[in-house]
């Protein structure tokens, strides 16, 4: 009895042991770095930096060896002579000057990035000595701008057809021209979202512009103050509400970010909160519209709470392995097991098969540099279990903004879901694309630009060069009472 008792006490004092070394591991555990992070900054690029011809003219060669060299598929939605005949536009252009403002450079090249029409291959604004930003938000509706801020000196919804003289159609080709996407939905919610900061880059910081709209079918002109910081509205993560609509009332869960670096634990409560609650409801909805995309996992982790056993979520997977895709995924790795508290002692160990997620990035690390990785149809299991899901409909909001990891979960609910339906516009970009970004610098000017390392096929995709499209194509302004007065 007492050499039971002693072996006992040793192993409580064993695992006692083992856990205060676990916490102490844990406490002198630190995120895992990446110098290539895109949540970070290393270089600051200046716009008021002069760069002679010399270097501008490396610069714009150095972006482009690395679309060519780097990216998954540059040539997907245009030629490679067509790029090229660009280029050589553009280096003509440049040619004509002894030297060229950073701000000049960034224009030209973010327009080389949107030639390429991928989601994920863009350049960073430097940052302005003097910001300056028009005071008034547009709409995109039939071809026409409209004003929709109403505390701008500009009349609410007047139809806006010029600034300083250049007609609403070139405002639009100004902006459309950086737009990463081939789809004109994306387009057009870039050139919303951009209006008001871009078009004073393309022609030029002024502290009034002169504005002529058109309100109730008279013309007015107007000089209106610029404005030297703008903040845009913020909107929450993660929200749920009940929406009423002519005496009917559904549950929305409102998705605005899949950003995983925010608080990961508040975000799950939230979703299993909604489900709890609205587990008995006939119906749900879930808003994903303002969504620009994340991490993969957060979407999912919703769509677990009403989907299958098992869902497909590519048709295919492929990645040119080197040592910075390398280095990409060792940083997920990493960042993993840290989210999961595993202390960075252990991060050097192939604990891959504790986390099933984890089987893309333990076979990129294990793939040799020069190969090409290629992944067929990959299937999710569902960790829920069924008796634990939601059994009523469900229905998808989707817009131009949906975007990345916002359109992964839309095309994984529109193939594999059937009990609902998707409603809204057509997706951002299309819903194969390339994936997994890392941040880089040019060497002269320091203008920071981002390029995927991997692309995939979405379920069922066989067009390539599509967005999601809705099962209801709804304006966005009326498909909440879309769903409550036709589909309930």
């Amino acid at each position: 009895m007492k050499k039971k008792i002693k072996i006992v006490v040793f192993l409580v004092l064993t695992v006692i042991l083992l856990i205060n070394i676990w916490v102490a591991l844990l406490f002198m555990t630190k995120p895992p770095y990446y110098e290539n992070f895109y949540g970070k900054t290393f270089r600051t690029a200046y716009s008021d930096t002069m760069l002679t011809l010399e270097e501008a003219i490396k610069d714009v060669d150095y972006f482009i060896s690395e679309i060519k060299t780097y990216h998954p598929k540059p040539f997907l939605f245009m030629t490679e002579e067509a790029f090229d005949n660009k280029t050589d536009e553009m280096k003509i252009e440049l040619s004509e000057k002894d030297e060229i403002k950073v701000g000049e450079l960034f224009l030209k090249l973010s327009e080389l990035a949107g030639m390429v029409d991928d989601s994920h291959t863009t350049v960073a604004p430097p940052v302005n000595s003097t910001e300056c930003y028009l005071p008034f938000s547009i709409i995109y509706r039939g071809g026409k701008l409209y004003n929709i801020s109403k505390k701008s000196s500009l009349p609410y919804k007047a139809e806006i057809l010029s600034i300083d003289d250049i007609a609403s159609e070139q405002l639009y080709d100004l902006i459309a021209k950086h737009s990463f996407t081939p789809l004109q939905s994306g387009t057009d919610r870039f050139v919303e979202n951009k209006f008001r900061q871009y078009i004073p880059l393309e022609i030029g910081f002024k502290e009034r512009y002169g504005v002529e709209y058109k309100i109730n079918d008279r013309v007015y002109t107007k000089n209106v103050e610029s404005l030297t910081s703008y903040s845009p509205k913020s909107l929450k993560q993660i929200d749920y509400y009940e929406f009423d609509f002519e005496g009917q009332s559904v549950p929305v869960l409102e998705l605005n970010s899949f950003s995983n670096y925010g608080d990961m634990e508040k975000y799950n409560q939230t979703v299993s909160e909604f489900f709890e609650k609205y587990m008995d409801s006939e119906t749900i909805i879930i808003d994903i519209r303002q969504n620009g995309g994340g991490s993969d996992d957060l979407g999912y982790s919703v769509f677990n709470h009403f989907a299958n056993d098992t869902y497909k979520v590519i048709d295919n997977f492929t990645v040119a392995v080197n040592e910075r895709v390398k280095a990409f995924y060792k940083f997920g790795y990493q960042f993993h097991l840290y989210q999961h508290r595993i202390p960075s002692a252990f991060w050097g160990l192939p604990l891959y098969g504790f986390f099933p997620e984890m089987e893309i990035p333990e076979k990129v690390l294990q793939t040799e540099n020069g190969e090409t990785l290629s992944i067929g149809e990959y299937v999710s299991e569902n960790p829920i279990k069924a008796a634990d899901r939601y059994k009523g409909k469900v229905y998808l909001l989707i817009s131009g903004n949906t975007g990345s990891a916002g359109i992964d979960l839309a095309s994984v609910f529109k193939y594999n879901f059937k009990n609902g339906a998707v409603i809204g516009q057509e997706t951002k970009h299309p819903e194969s694309f390339s994936g997994n970004i890392s941040k880089y610098y040019l060497p002269y000017s320091g203008i920071a630009y981002y390029l995927p390392h991997s692309y995939s096929i979405a379920p069922g995709d066989k067009d390539l060069k599509r967005g999601v499209i809705p099962d209801y194509d709804k304006d966005r302004d009326s498909e909440l009472e879309f769903v409550i007065s036709e589909l309930l």
